[in-house]
């Protein structure tokens, strides 16, 4: 009866869905378009390229300042991982050019070793997204995407920086376009001692070096005005000793391994638009837990992928679309608690979008899935976007969203539960904003609640297992405004945000741990001429460590500061000095994971 339903679904995908709304051709393209057209009732936080250049070293750093995220880091360099409107990392989706990209066996994604100059767009939307997102679009998503450019243009740029700690890093990037190619190449190499003074400790950072490698290319084809082809590749390799929490600890280090090849082809016409996308993924990771023995346990999964997706215009305010994919990934081990494992899953979403009034416009989707693993939660969502004046926008949205378990958690031995349900999420959200020409704010409340949380709990066996627990129920406020303004030649840009999030287990009535009820941020940046000065600065609040909140382990809320300063020498060359952490502030988000007091960041770039 479910596999009946499920093929229903996909033959009303593929009879009424092979088109998509119109779409001026014109000199960037972007992929994913059905899920972008079709998702104007969510709130959006978009990061344009200037910002990605001027203000953040990683990905995670820029998150951290522009955006509600909490990051966890388990020190510098080291792994970090979001909670997202107090959720968990594993509920966060990462999208590269529109396929998903958590680790199948973990769950999640590093932010830490995602290069920010590998990407054209870099957008982060808040709340769930199950229907057009996929799995772990619970908390949010975010959005790392690569453009195509079809104008004539031959240009380079090269990144030469050093930092403390022994901190070096080189990347470029190239990008040749024509009418009817454009191809894009980038690289990035970081290697650093990572030897900061630990805090209230009278010795360094111990075992904490790290190096990570990153190529990238994009290639597009503009076949006529109607069909585009494109690949898209990324291959990522670093090694990282995991720092000492004591002096007598083990030495480890972790070696991880990610290859990404997507092909895709796009037909636009002005009433339907049709993408479709294969990708081949792997994931491989070392794990070297008795340095300085070369011995380790490791785990591989290779995935197959593919997408369809379009649109029809039926007239002019109402669309429809259907997005279908099917994931096929096989996963195995060594002495790592996973000899072998195989998934397919199979999804096929419909969205209907209707501008029913002049100032009105709606939203509503729903998914099904079929898998070898789980049964499968039916998912839908709702908006409404209403537009009274040109300035003023009122959303309000409801959707029902998902995780699916991962390898470790079906798979694992002794541990790992083959009767997992997926975790399961039932949300609203109202957003209003105003704009005008120099400035903008927002406003966002929302409610969550999450069901068959999956966790690791001790067991009659002595071991940990994977469970279906509790049950958690999340609300929040996120108040954004930006400000610019000019004086002479005198250019001023001012951010801030500030983020409220209560996140509590139902059954415990305990706090969720690592959730700050508090985040605020704020931005002051300041031009003139060649010369350009930026100050940010971050404050999260006080966090739980322990499910049953004992206050004596808390993490203690600490509020950090950094500035920057830019000097184009000339066209082609330009410095960058920065200080992070200026005020010296001694700081933690992991229990024992202190990180770094001020540090510096010079940075060369030329252009070609």
């Amino acid at each position: 009866m479910y596999l009946n339903k499920l093929m229903l679904v996909l033959s009303t995908c593929f009879v009424t869905g092979l088109y998509a709304q119109e779409h001026v051709l014109d000199e960037i393209v972007i992929t994913d378009l059905v899920s972008k057209n079709f998702n104007k009732t969510q709130s959006k936080i978009e990061l344009n390229d200037s910002v990605v250049r001027n203000h953040a070293e990683n990905l995670t750093q820029l998150l951290q300042f522009k955006t509600p995220i909490f990051f966890k880091e388990n020190g510098a360099g080291m792994v970090s991982s979001p909670s997202f409107r107090g959720t968990t990392a594993q509920q966060t989706a990462v999208l590269w050019n529109g396929i998903p990209v958590n680790s199948f066996l973990l769950g999640q994604s590093d932010f830490n070793s995602m290069p920010l100059k590998s990407y054209d767009q870099i957008s982060v939307l808040p709340g769930g997204g199950g229907v057009l997102k996929g799995s772990g679009a619970i908390g949010g998503t975010i959005e790392l995407n690569n453009d195509l450019y079809f104008k004539n243009r031959n240009q380079g740029e090269f990144n030469l920086g050093y930092g403390s700690f022994d901190t070096y890093n080189a990347g470029g990037r190239w990008q040749v376009n024509n009418q009817k190619w454009s191809f894009d190449v980038s690289f990035n190499r970081l290697d650093s001692k990572n030897n900061y003074k630990q805090h209230k400790k009278d010795w360094k950072n111990k075992n904490g070096q790290f190096y990570s490698n990153t190529v990238g290319a994009t290639l597009g084809y503009k076949i006529n005005n109607k069909n585009i082809v494109s690949f898209y590749s990324s291959t990522f390799l670093d090694e990282r000793h995991f720092s000492l929490v004591s002096p007598n600890q083990i030495p480890t280090k972790y070696r991880n391994y990610a290859f990404r090849n997507l092909l895709s082809w796009q037909y636009k016409t002005n009433a339907f638009v049709s993408e479709l996308k294969a990708a081949v993924f792997s994931e491989r990771y070392q794990f070297y837990d008795q340095l300085p023995l070369n011995q380790y346990s490791e785990g591989n999964v290779n995935s197959l992928f593919a997408k369809w997706e379009g649109s029809y215009k039926i007239n002019n305010h109402s669309k429809l679309a259907s997005v279908v994919s099917i994931t096929n990934s096989k996963g195995n081990g060594h002495d790592s608690g996973i000899d072998a494992a195989e998934r397919t899953n199979v999804e096929a979403s419909v969205l209907y979008a209707n501008q029913f009034a002049e100032k009105w416009h709606a939203e509503v989707g729903a998914k099904i899935d079929y898998s070898s693993d789980y049964e499968t939660p039916f998912l839908y969502s709702a908006g409404l976007l209403f537009t009274p004046t040109e300035n003023y926008e009122l959303k309000v949205r409801t959707s029902k969203n998902y995780r699916i378990p991962t390898f470790n958690d079906l798979y694992w031995q002794p541990g790992g539960n083959l009767d997992l349900k997926p975790e399961e999420s039932y949300q609203v959200e109202v957003n209003q904003s105003y704009k005008t020409k120099n400035s903008a704010i927002a406003a966002n409340i929302y409610y969550n609640s999450v069901s068959n949380l999956i966790q690791w709990l001790p067991t009659s066996g002595g071991y940990w297992g994977a469970q279906n627990t509790n049950k958690v129920t999340i609300w929040g406020a996120e108040v954004f405004g930006d400000y610019q303004f000019q004086i002479h030649q005198h250019q001023f840009k001012l951010s801030a945000l500030y983020a409220y999030t209560h996140a509590k287990n139902d059954e415990t009535n305990k706090f969720q741990i690592y959730v700050p009820k508090h985040k605020a941020t704020f931005g002051i940046n300041y031009q003139l001429n060649k010369f350009s000065f930026d100050v940010s600065g971050l404050f999260n609040g006080e966090v739980y460590t322990r499910t049953n909140n004992n206050t004596q382990y808390n993490i203690d809320s600490y509020f950090i500061a950094n500035a920057a300063v830019d000097y184009q020498i000339t066209p082609k060359y330009s410095l960058a000095i920065k200080a992070n952490n200026f005020t010296n502030q001694a700081y933690q988000t992991m229990v024992e994971r202190w990180l770094p007091g001020i540090n510096y960041n010079v940075q060369l770039t030329i252009k070609i």
